[in-house]
């Protein structure tokens, strides 16, 4: 169970963690070489992307993930065809919403309409593909996609292209990526359609639904709502180092999904007890700090050097603001809402997400005017410890097990200790015998061969065992 809950993580966050590590790799060399303004308004694409989509796939994803691949298909083959009317019209005007709202840009609102509507469909027709375990396909396609993703982007810093081309050139290839995937789950449908017997949804599933686009919505709405309302407020230029301080680790999020999205599945696909749930909750827990502890205390640890040395110096200003953000990320080390969803529970994430909402937008503004954007930063990573919280509560009332059943405390408090005290150590002993950009590139190195290290045991036991 627990090799099999492995693989599937592992594939889910290559497959998802590749563009994402060519979208860091291009922010870093976009950031190094562009004016603040034009960068400001390069990542205000992406974070009004990122939200609009969220609410133009009304929480089919999240839906999708959570029951068997068959009950899906049954659903599918039920559709009617006002149902995908709707749907689509929903979607135009989502798109034609996208590119109103960036038309400061300067770039075309049709083209950022087409871009909209690509990535919504590569959105869903990956999930499709997931949920089929077309894991190997799904890898060969991310990873052309990936490569001419950073060919664009190098032609655009090389000068070759503009702007608007630059914009241009991605919608091309997010398109052609959506079309192929669309090709390949259509394809993987139509070849058991005939043989599938038409089942609606039923009322529990429906509400079930409507509970889990209200909760994607929020989150990605919490994800990015700070920097939609600091980026109406101030400069594209300000934004730019608003953008950079607390900007997320997208491998992360990534990491954490793709782990939920397993145990998901493994859940929806085995039938077992409490204990045994607790179990993989408790291996997912252990297994994902291995790899979220130490990026975290590096991070922290060299936290000035990852800014003015990745980002340049100009950027020194995102400092405290980067060393505020970075402490939410030890919550990546567990799926606090993966229990309550595979029990239907997503009301009470709902509340949870809503409580999470109100207190950061509560906090925000009075700590913005006392501390300026550090305080804003500031409301958000608390309000995230906050909801946290309430869902380890919300899980121990439904399984009737107490929360140090949940979560492996223990070892997290000593795995935490460990990483941050050799994080310090490997600083301190770095900058005394390089230059700073030498520091900080042995600092990473380490750290790699320390999760690598870490996660041996777990890997050769789950290989051998």
């Amino acid at each position: 169970m627990q090799r099999s809950l492995l693989s599937r993580s592992a594939y889910i966050f290559c497959i998802r963690g590749l563009p994402a590590l060519s979208v860091i790799l291009v922010s870093v060399l976009l950031t190094r070489k562009l004016p603040k303004d034009l960068n400001g308004h390069y990542q205000q694409i992406w974070v009004n992307l990122a939200v609009l989509v969220s609410l133009g796939s009304i929480g089919i994803p999240a839906l999708a993930i959570t029951h068997h691949i068959g009950k899906l298909q049954r659903w599918l083959r039920a559709l009617k065809g006002r149902h995908a009317g709707l749907f689509l019209l929903l979607n135009a005007g989502l798109a034609l919403v996208f590119g109103r709202l960036l038309r400061d840009t300067g770039v075309s609102p049709w083209l950022l309409a087409a871009l909209y509507l690509a990535q919504l469909t590569a959105l869903l027709s990956e999930t499709y593909l997931v949920l089929q375990e077309r894991f190997r396909t799904l890898m060969i396609v991310v990873f052309l996609y990936t490569a001419a993703f950073t060919a664009v982007h190098i032609a655009f810093l090389e000068d070759e292209i503009g702007f608007n081309a630059l914009i241009a050139g991605l919608t091309a290839l997010l398109g052609l990526r959506a079309t192929v995937l669309s090709v390949l789950s259509l394809k993987a449908y139509f070849d058991r359609r005939a043989a599938l017997r038409p089942g609606g949804m039923p009322l529990a599933v429906r509400r079930q639904w409507l509970q889990l686009g209200m909760y994607d919505i929020s989150q990605l709405l919490f994800r990015y709502i700070d920097k939609l309302l600091v980026g109406w407020l101030i400069t594209p230029a300000a934004f730019a180092v608003y953008f950079i301080g607390t900007i997320d680790i997208p491998l992360l999020s990534l990491l954490l999904g793709a782990a939920g999205t397993a145990l998901l599945r493994q859940l929806a696909g085995t039938a077992t007890d409490i204990d045994s749930k607790l179990e993989m909750l408790q291996f997912s827990g252990t297994t994902l700090a291995r790899i979220v502890f130490p990026v975290f205390s590096f991070l922290f640890v060299f936290r000035a050097e990852i800014i003015t040395g990745v980002f340049g110096k100009e950027y020194a200003a995102a400092i405290p603001l980067f060393a505020i953000s970075v402490f939410a990320i030890p919550l990546r080390a567990y799926n606090f809402t993966t229990m309550l969803q595979h029990l239907n529970r997503v009301r009470l994430i709902n509340i949870g997400a809503v409580i999470d909402l109100l207190i950061a937008v509560g906090l925000a503004f009075p700590l913005y005017r006392l501390l300026g954007l550090p305080g804003v930063a500031i409301a958000f990573t608390v309000c995230s410890y906050v909801q946290a919280v309430f869902y380890l509560f919300q899980t121990s009332k439904l399984l009737q097990r107490p929360v140090r059943e949940l979560i492996p405390g223990t070892e997290w408090a000593i795995l935490m200790l460990v990483y941050f005290a050799a994080e310090q150590a490997l600083r301190a002993a770095f900058m005394n015998m390089a230059s700073t950009r030498n520091a900080l590139l042995l600092g990473a190195a380490t750290t790699v061969f320390l999760i690598g290290g870490s996660l041996y045991p777990i890997i050769f036991r789950k290989r051998h065992g």
